[in-house]
């Protein structure tokens, strides 16, 4: 099985569609698009988080880590990769509605709860 981040890389649409099942059409909207909707109204912004687990090897960190070590920069004692998505709401969903349905699309979709963790913030 894919994980999600290897199905956005193989098939955009694929993640879309992931969306659309978990949250209505007009409840969502992706980070790029405008920041109102097209009735003029405001929205919420949900703010997701995703990071590996701390006890899996990040390749991808220890890469960056060298490089930067290359570049001449010093101190810098790990380096850890991760993803971040912002997700505009549209105001007539409550705070507390918004969470639940932004944390199953975190859980669900945007990160593989096997070995990553995410942390997701509601904007008002």
């Amino acid at each position: 099985m894919l994980s999600a981040t290897h199905e956005a890389m193989l098939c955009p649409s694929m993640v879309s569609d992931k969306l659309s099942l978990l949250l209505p059409n007009d409840k969502l909207k992706l980070i790029g698009q405008s920041e109102r909707f097209e009735n003029g109204a405001t929205h919420m912004k949900a703010k997701v988080f995703v990071s590996l687990k701390p006890g899996v090897l990040d390749p991808q960190g220890k890469a960056i880590q060298h490089s930067v070590e290359l570049l001449g920069f010093s101190g810098i004692a790990d380096v850890r990769q991760g993803k971040y998505f912002e997700i505009a709401l549209q105001d007539s969903a409550d705070q507390e509605q918004a969470r639940e349905s932004v944390t199953r699309i975190a859980r669900e979709v945007l990160s593989n709860p096997i070995i990553e963790d995410y942390l997701v913030e509601i904007e008002s």
